[in-house]
């Protein structure tokens, strides 16, 4: 699989461009290429995490099945929605064995391309409903592995904030007035 990540970068002149500006990326994604298990030491970087995403576009691409960068042709036909930091819902073609770190990737590429890329911060993590309380995915977890249910939705939260576990953003929440205080005392 190394070798056919190789031959996609190669024969790819953006994909080649970027490597050459950034050749710690290619390792990063050889590595991923030869154990899905070494994807969790790379999640963190969102630009290894982009090339990876570009890689499996482009070599989903070369083996005919036309699946663009943000679907996938894996016989799943499993749609993901993801709920944005900004509140807007993407939607995402996935399969059951994507991992939670190459949905991020494809996340990050999708959200690049509309020029929203600046409302996911650096280090962002995707959680699924758990009850009334959110649960971060493991991001070496296959969306089946991780309790994924088709048809919810997987809610992208900034680092610090997933393991609050609530659904309310920033402008949902916020402090009663005093008047509403005196009110609920009273």
């Amino acid at each position: 699989m190394a070798k056919n990540v190789r031959a996609a970068i190669e024969a790819d002149e953006a994909l080649s461009a970027e490597v050459a500006e950034h050749p710690d990326r290619l390792k990063a994604v050889e590595d991923m290429a030869a154990s899905m298990a070494n994807m969790v030491k790379y999640a963190a970087d969102p630009g290894v995490m982009a090339l990876w995403a570009k890689v499996q576009a482009k070599m989903r691409a070369s083996s005919g099945s036309g699946a663009g960068p943000s679907s996938s042709a894996h016989g799943g036909g499993l749609k993901v929605s993801i709920k944005t930091l900004s509140g807007k819902t993407v939607q995402i073609n996935a399969d059951w064995a994507d991992t939670v770190s190459s949905l991020k990737a494809r996340l990050i590429q999708v959200e690049g391309k509309s020029g929203n890329s600046s409302n996911l911060p650096r280090n962002f993590k995707l959680c699924k409903a758990s009850g009334v309380q959110l649960e971060v995915m493991e991001e070496g977890q296959s969306l089946r592995a991780s309790g994924f249910i088709e048809g919810s939705t997987i809610f992208a939260r900034r680092e610090q904030h997933a393991a609050w576990g609530e659904y309310a953003t920033c402008w949902e929440v916020g402090r009663p007035s005093p008047v509403e205080h005196a009110m609920v005392e009273a």
